[in-house]
């Protein structure tokens, strides 16, 4: 808005003030959870979408019915709801969220249909493999549990006993492990399987599959636009509860989605971290590994101390290798060759890239984008 204040002999002043309108997007990524079989309850979760919501309606409605209309079952004022008016054991309810405050509603979310069945099944395990250019393992299972809590990852070698090395939260369905500097080794076998557990007890483990590890020749490079959800080499970390991480689709250098950094409330100040995990225990010490990326700051007041990349090989002591100028809501491409930096951050398995932005206002006030990631050598 520009404001002007005039006098009989013309304009005396004049200032423009902008003001930010926050996003009020209905919820998103429904899921469920089945608490127990003697207790009939149901848990919904959601992400939410409107910065200045204050609490949310759930709805609900019987599916097997078609002439069953939504009614509300109740409100929350977290991303949580427990519901328990009347659930029958064996039904398939479906469920909507709207976000509101004292001025306004989102639409409801898109629907989500829960059955009300307390099931504790194994997961099929359907792949096992080493990531290329690297000593680490993908895991991908089918979750066919209702009431679980997370997963629990087991591994074992050929002739030892199955040992958890891990777990994930409910309604996941990958982990990369990526013990590299401990029990990973090359031409060695992993046997992996996963189990779920629950309030009630844990089911049994699901199928195993065998890895063998291999060596590499070279590195066979790496990149990410986040166009698909990030992998287990990616850590985000942010100093308070209301930095935001996440990919983003508010104007992608290449695609749909961005790696957005930023805060969920304004006012609160906060750093935020994208750490990406490398193993380059494979290349050659005297090797060019050019680290290119675009950033993008839109709007804010970048910092040496705030807006940067640096390095580590492993993970304790780091380099800065890259500032971040203003530029202005326009993409800009950084290129970096890691091996000017050898000397003090050599090559190893676990190596680390991390991103650094820090401010205290969302998007598009402040912030940075992140997008289209490669780490390949010279000549790839």
């Amino acid at each position: 808005y520009k404001i002007a204040l005039f006098n009989p002999q013309g304009l005396f002043l004049a200032d423009t003030i902008r003001i930010k309108t926050p996003a009020f997007s209905r919820p998103f990524a429904l899921s469920s959870q089945v608490v127990a079989p003697t207790e009939d309850l149901i848990r919904i979760f959601w992400r939410n979408g409107a910065e200045s919501a204050t609490d949310f309606r759930i709805y609900r409605k019987l599916l097997s019915d078609p002439d069953t209309l939504y009614q509300m079952v109740g409100t929350a004022s977290d991303t949580l709801f427990t519901d328990n008016n009347g659930i029958v054991p064996g039904n398939t309810y479906e469920y909507q969220v709207s976000a509101f405050n004292a001025f306004e509603a989102t639409p409801r979310s898109l629907p989500l249909a829960v059955s009300a069945f307390y099931d504790l099944s194994p997961p099929f395990l359907t792949t096992a493999q080493q990531l290329d250019g690297s000593r680490m393992v993908r895991l991908f299972w089918i979750d066919f549990a209702t009431a679980e809590d997370g997963y629990r990852i087991w591994r074992r070698s050929p002739s030892g006993q199955f040992t958890e090395i891990n777990t994930v939260p409910t309604n996941a369905f990958t982990y990369t492990d990526s013990d590299t500097a401990g029990s990973l080794q090359l031409d060695s076998t992993y046997i992996y399987a996963v189990s779920a557990f629950g309030a009630t007890g844990e089911s049994e483990l699901s199928n195993a599959i065998p890895v063998t590890i291999l060596s590499s020749s070279s590195f066979a490079g790496y990149q990410e636009d986040f166009e698909s959800p990030l992998g287990g080499e990616w850590e985000l970390i942010s100093s308070t509860p209301e930095g935001r991480i996440i990919r983003s689709t508010n104007g992608a250098n290449s695609g749909q989605y961005m790696l957005q950094m930023d805060v969920a409330v304004d006012g609160v100040i906060n750093l935020n971290e994208a750490i990406l995990s490398l193993d380059l225990s494979t290349v050659n010490p005297g090797d060019d590994l050019f680290l290119r990326f675009f950033y993008n700051t839109f709007d804010d007041e970048v910092s040496p101390l705030e807006e940067y990349v640096d390095i580590s090989s492993d993970g304790s002591s780091w380099l800065t290798v890259f500032t971040m100028p203003f530029s202005a809501f326009a993409w800009e491409q950084a290129e970096i060759n890691l091996q000017d930096f050898t000397d003090a951050q050599p090559y190893s398995s676990t190596y680390r890239i991390r991103w650094h932005q820090g401010d205290n206002f969302s998007f598009p006030v402040d912030g940075i984008g992140i997008d289209d990631i490669e780490v390949s050598l010279a000549g790839q």
